[in-house]
């Protein structure tokens, strides 16, 4: 069988395939953590390029959730976050 010539597939999953909103992370963290600010949250995700870290696979969740435990002094474990960063995601209705 000859091999096929195809190496990658690219797709723009984010609110092509799939709606998502990192408000939603951020604010169901500033729920968990009432000494959190959703809006500085959300500024140091993006000013230290979490997002785009996160989606080229330079940086995972796990990495990201002790980063940001230490800088914002989080109490909430491993599992809530991962929950609340996962929860971003929702089916576009057809």
């Amino acid at each position: 069988m000859p091999s096929s010539k195809i190496k990658n597939i690219i797709l723009d999953l984010g609110n092509t395939l799939v709606y998502f909103d990192y408000c939603y992370f951020y604010d169901g963290v500033a729920k968990l953590e009432k000494k959190v600010n959703a809006g500085k949250l959300k500024k140091y995700f993006v000013d230290n390029k979490f997002d785009i870290k996160i989606g080229s696979g330079k940086l995972n969740i796990k990495q990201a959730f002790k980063i940001l435990k230490k800088k914002f002094n989080l109490r909430i474990g491993y599992s809530d976050f991962y929950y609340l960063y996962c929860d971003i995601f929702w089916k576009i209705p057809q």
